[in-house]
């Protein structure tokens, strides 16, 4: 798996690079005694690539998964 968490402790804020099948897991990952955000969800995914590892995660982030609403995001092609 390839991933990569951030997390910025001066603002509460955590984020994740490349959204694996297995995202839950790395999720739960970044809920640790030392990082101040509790929250499960992270603020922001980011993708390097559109590579099937890459992003296949992001279909656990839908309705009938989470009954996410409102989920803002921004997309860049190149």
């Amino acid at each position: 798996m390839v991933a990569l968490g951030l997390v910025d402790n001066d603002h509460g804020k955590k984020y994740l690079f490349e959204a694996t099948p297995d995202i839950r897991r790395q999720m739960k990952a970044l809920v640790k005694d030392d990082i101040l955000n509790t929250n499960e969800m992270v603020d922001g995914i980011f993708l390097t690539h559109a590579h099937i590892g890459h992003y296949a995660g992001l279909m656990y982030l839908g309705k009938e998964a989470t009954n996410a609403k409102n989920v803002p995001y921004l997309l860049c092609l190149e």
